[in-house]
């Protein structure tokens, strides 16, 4: 059954930071406040540590009543439509600088868009609302995960709001990701890098198990630019994985990052979700 008690936004009027969760649970319910359960605990824990005192920020939900069972797919959808029109009307009242949508029902209210992993840490901006939107995970979902690899993330996401809080200017910067490259551009990325003598941070991707392959490897020395060189793709028609390349090209491309890797006067950072590993 869903809650009977408001749960209303908090926060001062003129926030340069908007938090938005999904709905309240019972901690909340009973306090009448939002994000003072566990979720909110550990909210207020990310905060502090990204230099974001809450008493700062203009907190909410999507929806201001408790869920049946905190199951925000059991909502009245009348109850969530009047919700999301609340929220506008709140967050163009406040006029922030950014908003942090805190899971994916938020996310989706705000803009549209599904699939939180997919869009968290990317910077947004909302004409309807006249401010940026950075999209990260509910704490929640980070109370359930049995490993902490999320958290790291969490806490880079907070970062950059409160980095993007300080001006209403949307202003991302261009940033060029070749995805898909012939294996010329391949080989001429990695002279590059290897010209450049700068640290280059390189990523793995792999496949699944019972097979584990490599599905791509990514390098970067800034910002603005990346390559993927992926070494699988999609066959649409049979459903399955399929090599990239030539069995020739594959090799030529995996001679040349050999050589790169094995570049000694270059300092090579192996990133993962929760660790940087220096080699």
């Amino acid at each position: 059954m869903t809650g009977s008690v408001y749960v209303p936004f908090v926060g001062p009027s003129d926030a340069r930071i908007f938090i938005v969760g999904e709905a309240p649970g019972a901690e909340e319910e009973l306090a009448g406040k939002p994000f003072v359960g566990g979720a909110g605990r550990l909210l207020d824990n990310y905060l502090q540590r990204a230099g974001i005192p809450r008493e700062s920020c203009m907190i909410g939900n999507v929806c201001a009543y408790r869920p049946d069972n905190n199951d925000f797919s059991t909502l009245p959808s009348e109850l969530v439509v009047r919700g999301i029109a609340a929220l506008k009307e709140k967050i163009r009242s406040v006029r922030p600088n950014i908003v942090i949508t805190l899971g994916n029902e938020p996310l989706f209210a705000l803009t549209g868009k599904t699939g939180i992993t997919n869009w968290r840490g990317s910077l947004l901006y909302s004409d309807e609302l006249s401010c940026k939107i950075l999209p990260t995970i509910h704490p929640a979902f980070l109370m359930r995960l049995r490993d902490t690899k999320m958290a790291p993330l969490f806490l880079f996401d907070l970062k950059k709001a409160a980095d993007n809080s300080l001006s209403p200017v949307y202003a991302p910067r261009p940033r060029h990701y070749t995805l898909a490259p012939s294996l010329e551009q391949s080989l001429t990325y990695l002279d590059t890098l290897e010209q450049r003598g700068r640290p280059v941070a390189f990523d793995l991707e792999t496949t699944r198990l019972p097979v584990l392959e490599v599905s791509a490897i990514s390098f970067s020395d800034d910002p603005e630019t990346a390559i993927s060189i992926p070494f699988l793709k999609t066959c649409t028609t049979e459903m399955r994985s399929i090599p990239y390349w030539t069995l020739d090209e594959e090799l030529i491309v995996l001679r040349r990052i050999q050589r790169f890797l094995n570049t000694a006067r270059i300092r090579r950072l192996l990133r993962t979700a929760s660790s940087t590993w220096v080699c």
